[in-house]
């Protein structure tokens, strides 16, 4: 009866750890990755910190050519998503980007994590200026660019 009850507890300790590892592991990628200079992206006209009157804070407003952006209460853009193949980002990478554009054009200072819905983000921070750009990548492909503020 007591190697059963080990037995279980030994199970149910396995479980609880597998469920928190996958976002520990996240966690410490995201804060041991060196710093990257991200001030200078933008999509089209939309940058971090443009004053965008006349949208409501904190709801992802679509832009005519399908990408969306994020607005504070200041109405300062703090994020941007990239989802349409006819954008890029400072006229370079877009959603049929591989990986290999992706490091040639930010570097090797990366993180990595994974998603619930099984995508692989590759992630760059700004730690100076509090930005993160994240692509979410199935295979080799992009399927989508955020940039944002840290925190968003």
């Amino acid at each position: 009866m007591k190697k059963i009850i080990i037995y279980i507890i030994f199970i149910f300790i396995i479980i609880i750890g597998l469920f928190f590892i996958q976002p520990l592991k996240n966690h410490i990628s995201f804060l041991k990755v060196k710093s990257t200079n991200l001030t200078e992206l933008k999509v089209g006209e939309l940058k971090l910190g443009l004053i965008k009157r006349n949208y409501s804070e904190n709801e992802w407003i679509k832009t005519s050519n399908s990408n969306y952006f994020k607005v504070n209460n200041r109405k300062e853009i703090v994020a941007i998503s990239l989802e349409n193949n006819q954008s890029n980002i400072n006229n370079t990478i877009n959603i049929h980007s591989t990986k290999k554009d992706i490091y040639d054009y930010l570097g090797e200072n990366y993180y990595r994590r994974n998603d619930d819905q099984g995508y692989e983000i590759l992630g760059y921070k700004d730690s100076k200026h509090d930005i993160k750009i994240e692509f979410f990548c199935l295979d080799r492909n992009v399927e989508r660019i955020i940039i944002s503020k840290l925190g968003e």
